[in-house]
Formats: structure tokens, C-alpha cells, sequence
């Protein structure tokens, strides 16, 4: 089904919705979920909690891109999860692992939580990954986005680890350097 027919059925509030989006995007939800979680009752828990959100927001807001938009609520879902949570015990690690990637960036007041410096630093990462090359783009979004391992990468890529790795970090390196010239202190 489309998925200005399926935004409708939310829209008209019909049980529908849920049905088609589950059988539309379900598989690549759990996939993202499953990449920062690996208890799979938490996974089930936060893709209904996607479903939840999605059925109480659409009518409000009307998306564009319906699976960007499921996408983004399955991630903070699970995200919000192991904050919530223990991460090391829950998460298995994996999702702190990737963000600790991105520990020496930033010092604790370099990101202020203010609604000002969400909206520039969002605006700074959106023109960071939209600069970069396809496959830059590729490994930093399937790393930093999904929460895909390394090996992941690597083998979905057809590249050798190493080269993923070293990527990675000339990424970081240059994100860092665009965040220092947007005025972030580091």
C-alpha cells in the first residue's frame, strides 16, 4: 500500500493503519530497534510504542516520508530505552559503544540543553552528512544512525573492516572540525 493511503487510514483513525504499516515497515523497524537493543521483548515493546506514537501523532502532523518518519520514532524509542534502563545489561553495550565513538568531541557543556543549540547542532550534522561522499555518507549513516557493527558495515559494504574503521574515524575528525569552526566549544 502507499503511503499517502496508509497516512490517510491513520488520519481516519482506522485499525488498518497499524496493520499496513506493520506489514510495510515492520521488518525494517525491528531492524533498527534490533541494532540498539537485543532483548527481543524490549524490541516488540518499542516497535508498539512506535506504532502508539505514530497513531497519536499523525493526525497533527502529517509526514512527508512515512518511513523516515517511523524510522526516527523506533530509534528514540529504543534510545530512550536504554536510558532508562541499565545500558550495559539491556542494550548488551552496543548502542553505548557507538556513541562513546563520539566522546572525546565534546566536553558536557558543549551542548547545551537549550532549544536554540538543538536546532544548530541538528542543522550542523544534517550539512555534515549531506557533504559528505556516497559512501562516507553510507558508513557514517549505517554506523551512527542504525547502530550497525563495524563487521556489519564491512560486510553489507563489500569493504574490509580496516577501512571502515579508518573512515570512521577520519568522519570524526572532520565533524569535529565543522563543529569547532560553527563556534562548539570542545
Amino acid at each position: 500500500m502507499e503511503d499517502e493511503k496508509i497516512i490517510e487510514l491513520f488520519i481516519q483513525r482506522s485499525d488498518d493503519a497499524l496493520k499496513e504499516t506493520e506489514k510495510k515497515y515492520g521488518g525494517y523497524l525491528m531492524t533498527i530497534v534490533r541494532n540498539i537493543l537485543v532483548d527481543a521483548e524490549d524490541c516488540s515493546e518499542c516497535i508498539n510504542d512506535t506504532y502508539l506514537k505514530a497513531w497519536n501523532m499523525i493526525p497533527e502532523s502529517k509526514p512527508e516520508f512515512l518511513q523516515g518518519y517511523l524510522g526516527k520514532i523506533a530509534r528514540n524509542m529504543a534510545l530512550n530505552r536504554i536510558q532508562a534502563s541499565s545500558a550495559k545489561k539491556r542494550g548488551n553495550g552496543k548502542a553505548l559503544q557507538v556513541l562513546e565513538e563520539f566522546s572525546d568531541l565534546a566536553s558536557e557543556s558543549s551542548f547545551e540543553d537549550d532549544a536554540v543549540n538543538k536546532i544548530v547542532l541538528s542543522d550542523v550534522f544534517r550539512s555534515f552528512v549531506d557533504s559528505l561522499a556516497d559512501e562516507d555518507k553510507m558508513i557514517f549513516v549505517k554506523r551512527y544512525w542504525y547502530f550497525m557493527s563495524i563487521q556489519e558495515i564491512a560486510d553489507e559494504m563489500r569493504l574490509g573492516k580496516s577501512k571502515v574503521k579508518v573512515t570512521l574515524l577520519r568522519l570524526r575528525t572532520k565533524l569535529k572540525e565543522r563543529l569547532e569552526k560553527e563556534g562548539f566549544e570542545l
